[in-house]
């Protein structure tokens, strides 16, 4: 079995720390939002959410 996953990372800007990792099968907008559902369940509503593509 050859199975893939993606790691979501969503971070502090300043900081640079991994708020809420999520690991999943593939990149779907249903993962995306859970992983800023559990930033927001842990931490709060961020004053602004900044996204980009690029890799790390």
């Amino acid at each position: 079995m050859n199975a893939k996953c993606v790691i979501f990372q969503l971070f502090d800007d300043h900081s640079q720390f991994a708020v809420a990792p999520h690991v999943a099968w593939g990149e779907t907008s249903k993962d995306a939002i859970t992983v800023v559902d559990k930033a927001i369940g842990a931490y709060g509503e961020p004053q602004r959410l900044l996204s980009n593509d690029r890799p790390r």
